[in-house]
């Protein structure tokens, strides 16, 4: 089994499920860096899953919306 690179980062957030969550996971990923616990690489790989994240929800926003048009489209 290959050596694995990275270390598991051991932080706290708070549970994602919809938009407005991530809000406040941002806030602790940045207080994480600002108070030390967390190295500001360590921080940057968390942004961007959390990022990542952002881009699924307006993906998934985006999804309805256009499902909705649609629908309105087809029933006149």
């Amino acid at each position: 089994m290959p050596q694995r690179r990275d270390n598991y980062i051991n932080l706290d957030l708070p549970k994602i499920s919809e938009p407005r969550d991530l809000i406040e996971a941002v806030g602790c990923v940045i207080n994480s860096v600002q108070t030390g616990n967390l190295t500001p690489t360590d921080g940057s790989k968390v942004m961007s899953l959390l990022e990542s994240c952002q881009k699924v929800f307006e993906t998934v926003k985006l999804a309805e919306r256009l499902d909705a048009l649609e629908e309105r489209i087809t029933t006149k």
